[in-house]
């Protein structure tokens, strides 16, 4: 019986990644952030200098969701942001993997909204 109940009660586990907290990253001259605005929506943009280059909100439900934004022109590095946000099987968090692409050094970086 308790098994029962447990097993009932999984899918109402409430979301425990955190809703607005920035995430902040800079690629080259880019300064890119994202967030999660719902528990799965994703809000991702980019500034060059004061100007906003990008700007999206995406909904990415039950899987994976990719965004790559890239920044290419003849008189600068190339530059390259790739969000990957995932939730696992069983967890309630949702994850974030960032990888940079400055010229032809790339990075990762991981977290937990």
């Amino acid at each position: 019986m308790c098994k029962l109940l447990l097993l009932a009660l999984l899918p109402f586990v409430a979301n425990t990644s955190q809703l607005g907290v920035v995430k902040n990253i800079q690629v080259g001259k880019l300064s890119c952030a994202g967030r999660l605005v719902a528990p799965t929506q994703f809000q991702g943009w980019c500034y060059k200098s004061a100007k906003l280059v990008i700007n999206m909100v995406a909904e990415f439900g039950a899987s994976d969701f990719v965004w790559t934004y890239l920044e290419d022109s003849p008189n600068e590095i190339f530059a390259r942001l790739t969000w990957h946000i995932y939730t696992m099987p069983f967890l309630t968090d949702v994850y974030w993997d960032a990888e940079i692409t400055n010229g032809v050094k790339i990075s990762t970086l991981k977290g937990v909204f």
